[in-house]
């Protein structure tokens, strides 16, 4: 490849959504990249999806190595909007592939031709909706507010089990303490 350079990229299927008719035509679009913010990202998005009522719905989505970073939006947001508006929200979760297209041009004329390299790159799509959505379709999650405060009061109950365990950890004392050589003396001579 060192007598190649690459000279333009098309991608191919950049703007579909794979949500299909699930996904109203208002939704708010975040493209989450390896260089973004994520506390713009999710202020941005409390801006415009809790705080406005049209918007219904929003979606994250990223590709290749940034897609790790629009889970932690899309989570970060469903916590937001659980404190500030105290209602569920549906979220579905696509994962697939992007097609990009590349051309690669030889640097120098030597009877070499062009290149077309077709690469697949992992994609996410994840829709957030303060709407129901049929939760029988694969992908789908739904958190209800009381199962998610009976999960928080058993994480209370074992954080005060540790921090029981923490209090009582300094009252212990080491069994094997090795003495210093001038109290190992002392202790010798009022034995003796």
């Amino acid at each position: 490849m060192e007598s190649y350079r690459k000279d333009c990229v098309v991608e191919v299927d950049d703007n579909c959504l794979p949500f299909g008719p699930k996904c109203g035509a208002d939704v708010l679009q975040m493209r989450v990249h390896l260089g973004t913010n994520v506390n713009n990202i999710v202020n941005y998005s409390v801006k415009h999806f809790v705080d406005n009522e049209t918007n219904r719905q929003i979606v994250m989505t990223a590709t290749d190595r940034s897609c790790n970073k629009a889970i932690t939006c899309a989570e970060l947001l469903k916590r937001k909007v659980d404190h500030k508006m105290r209602t569920p929200l549906y979220q579905m979760t696509k994962i697939g592939y992007k097609t990009v297209e590349e051309v690669w041009k030889p640097i120098e004329d030597k009877g070499l031709d062009v290149l077309k390299v077709v690469r697949k790159i992992p994609r996410i799509d994840i829709l957030l909706s303060k709407d129901p959505l049929d939760v029988t379709a694969p992908g789908v999650q739904y958190k209800d507010i009381n199962v998610c405060n009976e999960s928080v009061d058993k994480n209370a109950k074992f954080y005060r089990n540790t921090n029981k365990t923490k209090q009582n950890r300094h009252k212990l004392k080491p069994k094997n303490v090795r003495k210093s050589a001038n109290e190992s003396m002392d202790t010798n001579e009022t034995q003796n």
